[in-house]
């Protein structure tokens, strides 16, 4: 997606997945859950990135920056975003954390686990 950034644009990655949950400690209840994954890359933020899973009664999310200053202004605001998440009374999970570009970028199909389902990697440094 184009989005405006100044005096320029700027590309807003956005990725969706649902599926039915028959696994962990909810096995058989068949439960949606929503994996989004958002990506954006604005002048002012560098990179950031954030994963959210949703489920009827959670929300987990992880959001990544490649610059020091936007991880601590998320940090300080930690609190309230988790605040406005939990509306409805879900349970929330919410964490920053610093991480190099090549972490924070959203690039189509490697961003999904099906990419690495079909592209087995190995760790050979043990």
């Amino acid at each position: 997606l184009a989005v405006p950034d100044g005096e320029r644009w700027a590309s807003a990655h956005l990725f969706h997945r649902r599926w039915r949950d028959s696994h962990g400690a909810r096995a058989g209840s068949g439960e949606e859950v929503h994996r989004v994954v958002v990506g954006v890359d604005f002048s002012r933020t560098g990179p950031v990135r954030a994963d959210l899973v949703a489920r009827p009664d959670s929300i987990t999310v992880r959001v990544l920056a490649s610059r020091t200053e936007v991880v601590e202004r998320l940090t300080d605001a930690l609190s309230e975003l988790e605040q406005a998440l939990a509306l409805g009374g879900r349970r929330v999970r919410l964490s920053v954390a610093l991480a190099g570009e090549a972490e924070v970028g959203v690039e189509e199909e490697r961003s999904d686990v099906r990419f690495l389902r079909e592209h087995h990697v190995m760790d050979l440094k043990g």
